[in-house]
């Protein structure tokens, strides 16, 4: 199932600066300006704009466009200059460039309406008698001010007028930038490129760069932004803009931090860029998240109005788990900017990791509201859903995405769970062709192909070499179906870099089981284990082959048998509590582990009275199995180090009444034992546990209690069946 973790937050910024303003005019909510060039417009709060969002990249891409060359003029002081500039406008009220100073003032003091109210006054002067540069600057301001459509036909006027006018060319690709027009916008800076001084200004390679890149023409965009950073090394948005090709073009995230910091070395305030650079460092560590949170926090006593910002800031935080921070920042970005698809998503997913799945339910619909196909929401609502345990309401979810995207190997997976756990085999098994772990792997470790059709009945005599897939638990569970291939008399070989192969060896069913990779030329061809039951056909409704038979080493027995007796009598009980890899115990507090897992308060209920209780879990923390034994009131012996060999489990495992546990490895050892088990699965249940019921035809001697929708763990019978020492 897909991680619940926020949409990947990176909303990378992609800017055409309004060089002339040093202005981010920013269709999202930037302090004074931007423009987002994409698909899924939002509408806009006041005259700031809103981001979109590319449908693959989870990137929101937002576009300052530049003007003219003038890429590092610095504005003055905003109240002095402001302040002076009235008082010279109130002697002289008919200056039109006065007024146009003022109004610029105005816009770099945050106060855009008056600035606005300047520009009106202007524009209903005589522009005959305005000076070139005039028309210029006022066109170049109304973009900032959000009036994109005013400002491109300011521009188109004045190209018209004059032709030769390279800044006149230049304000009007840039009004086509800020109205999502790349094509439009390369189409008049290709007549430009003739004029003087273009090839070698760095304002015409900035903005064909940045056309090309929401055109999504990457080497094209390389080619153009890296020569604009060459001819003006401190362009901070031409920077900025790069490590964006590099980022979301060529899926470099790495190679694109520089650049980011580059343009904040620039411009230290330059906001954009800093959201950015978040947007990469917080796909890290936690001393990356660390970095990126102090990056950001540098921007928040500003309070900028910049909905971009906010929602990086609180998906910083939503990723550090600082739940109540993370959600009050969402609130804050959703002031801005309430009708973003991405935004909307990311806080239902805030609540989807609270489990309030009803809650996230109503915040992804809303985001289908914003954008009918918005590709994240709909796959976290069927999750949701399945969560809740509406599987049936996740299908047609899953299978609308996949006629979107026909190819996407995560939904097809997904499907595949939902087909399996129903029991559809044919379908479900084909579907799960696309695991991530056998997605467009065409060939075994050593390189020797894997079958794509298995002519079953011209098989014998044929060296196939089975390959180990996914975990030790899936290995040993898919190995089930090798039979079938010596029944046809198929000449086997194993390769596994698991600890398994010592039990692979004892069933005696392959020539040499491998740990070392073999030749690629001695075999025939290779065979995933996992692909065993579609190769080998299996259909919709047709009873499972058993779990594969298998006796513990007698002297391994012989070794435990005294350890539990020594400990306390039988009844001897098996837990497990947490399943797969627990990669909060192993990779940090900042990587969601897989939901396989039951609290062990609730695992406690479940576990008989006066019988001897061991722990099988691996790797828990100390403080855990201090937990279980208080709430039994008795104690619990930790063997996880049995966990290490497989005999030495089997050999613990056939010593135990029963066992309680969630599914992990020692449950699939325990059905090879005959061996009965109480699975707990947790919703939404993994296929092999099937989606309702309280069995498995996987497991036959498994009995499956079922997390309720919305998380809460079923009571044990009133009176339980205790077993018999």
């Amino acid at each position: 199932m897909p991680q619940s973790l926020e949409k990947r937050p990176g909303r990378l910024l992609l800017h055409c600066l309004d060089h002339a303003f040093r202005a981010t005019v920013t269709k999202s909510t930037l302090p004074a300006n931007a423009v987002t060039m994409n698909q899924h417009q939002s509408p806009t709060p006041a005259a700031v704009p809103s981001p979109t969002t590319t449908a693959n990249s989870n990137v929101v891409i937002v576009s300052p466009v530049s003007t003219t060359g003038d890429a590092h003029t610095s504005p003055p002081s905003h109240e002095s200059s402001t302040a002076r500039l009235r008082r010279l406008a109130r002697r002289q009220p008919n200056n039109v460039t006065l007024r146009l100073q003022l109004a610029y003032a105005l816009y770099h003091a945050g106060q855009h309406a008056q600035a606005l109210r300047e520009l009106t006054w202007i524009f209903e002067k005589d522009r005959k008698r305005w000076q070139l540069a005039d028309v210029c600057t006022a066109g170049s301001l109304l973009l900032a001010l959000g009036q994109h459509q005013q400002a491109k036909a300011v521009f188109e006027e004045l190209v018209h007028q004059h032709p030769q006018h390279l800044d006149a060319a230049l304000g009007l690709a840039r009004a086509h930038m800020h109205l999502a027009q790349p094509g439009e916008a390369l189409a008049v800076l290709d007549r430009a490129a003739g004029l003087p001084g273009a090839a070698q200004h760095p304002s015409w390679h900035f903005l064909v760069g940045s056309a090309h890149l929401l055109s999504k023409s990457w080497p094209l965009a390389a080619r153009h932004l890296a020569r604009a950073v060459e001819l003006d090394p401190n362009h901070a948005h031409a920077l900025n803009n790069f490590g964006v090709v590099l980022k979301d073009g060529l899926g470099r995230d790495t190679d694109a931090l520089p650049w980011f910091e580059r343009a904040l070395r620039v411009d230290p305030d330059f906001i954009d860029a800093a959201v950015n650079y978040a947007a990469v460092k917080m796909n890290g560590d936690n001393d990356a998240l660390e970095a990126a949170y102090t990056t950001l926090q540098r921007f928040r006593d500003r309070k900028p109005n910049h909905a971009l910002y906010w929602h990086a800031l609180a998906q910083v935080q939503h990723r550090r788990r600082l739940w109540a921070e993370a959600r009050a920042l969402y609130d804050v970005a959703l002031r801005l900017d309430p009708h973003n698809a991405d935004l909307l998503t990311n806080v239902g997913l805030w609540h989807f990791d609270q489990k309030q799945y009803e809650q996230a339910v109503e915040w992804f619909t809303k985001a289908l509201q914003a954008v009918p196909d918005h590709p994240d929401a709909l796959e976290y609502l069927g999750v949701s859903y399945a969560h809740m345990g509406h599987l049936e309401q996740q299908v047609p979810l899953l299978e609308r995405l996949l006629q979107q995207n026909p190819k996407a190997r995560s939904l097809r997976f997904q499907l595949a769970w939902n087909m399996l756990g129903a029991g559809e085999f044919e379908l479900g098994f084909r579907l799960y062709l696309a695991r991530p772990s056998r997605h467009e792997v065409h060939a075994a470790p050593n390189g020797t192909p894997y079958a794509t059709v298995l002519p079953l009945d011209h098989i014998a005599g044929d060296r196939l070499l089975l390959v180990a897939d996914q975990g030790i638990g899936d290995e040993w569970f898919f190995l089930r179906f090798a039979p079938a291939l010596l029944q046809r008399g198929a000449k086997l070989h194993y390769w596994t870099p698991s600890k398994l192969a010592p039990l692979v060896r004892r069933l005696g069913w392959f020539e040499e089981v491998w740990t070392e990779l073999p030749p690629a030329d001695a075999f025939d061809a290779a065979i995933n284990v996992g692909d065993l039951p579609h190769l080998l056909g299996m259909q919709n409704g047709q009873t499972p082959p058993p779990p594969i038979p298998l006796r513990p080493l007698p002297e391994m027995v012989q070794r435990v048998e005294p350890v539990l007796r020594a400990f306390g009598p039988g009844p001897y009980i098996g837990v497990t509590w947490q399943g797969g890899t627990n990669l909060l115990r192993e990779s940090g507090v900042n990587k969601r582990f897989l939901d396989k897992s039951i609290p062990i308060s609730d695992l406690a209920g479940w576990i008989p009275a006066h019988a001897t209780v061991v722990s099988l879990q691996r790797k828990p923390f100390p403080s855990e199995v201090h937990q279980l034994a208080q709430l039994l009131g008795r104690p619990v012996l930790d063997a996880a180090v049995y966990n290490d060999d497989l005999e030495h489990m089997l050999g613990l495992l056939a010593v135990l009444d029963h066992y309680y546990a969630v599914s992990n490895t020692n449950v699939h050892l325990m059905a090879s034992l005959g061996k009965p088990c109480t699975v707990f699965v947790p919703q939404p249940p993994e296929w092999r546990w099937m989606l309702a019921g309280d069995a498995s035809p996987w497991f036959p001697l498994a009995r499956v209690v079922r997390q309720r929708p919305g998380g809460d763990w079923p009571a044990p019978p009133s009176t339980p069946v205790e077993p018999k020492p």
